[in-house]
């Protein structure tokens, strides 16, 4: 990692970049929309489970990836 790259866990604002991501990785796959209330329920769900963690690297101030992991 260079100087400006930063790891750290997702924040709750950040679930429009998330889906965005996952729509390029997955590009077949339906829309999902943010202001969706089942979608920001599962996303709150997500990021109050303490066996989720989305993991974000940011270089230069810009988010280069995301990760997952969970824990049974």
């Amino acid at each position: 990692m260079l100087n400006n790259d930063q790891v750290r866990l997702i924040q709750e604002h950040e679930l429009q970049g998330l889906l965005h991501l996952y729509k390029y990785l997955q590009p077949d796959d339906s829309e999902l929309n943010t202001t969706d209330v089942q979608i920001i329920s599962l996303w709150r769900e997500m990021l109050d489970d303490p066996k989720m963690k989305i993991i974000v690297l940011e270089q230069d101030g810009q988010k280069r990836g995301h990760s997952y992991s969970g824990t049974e």
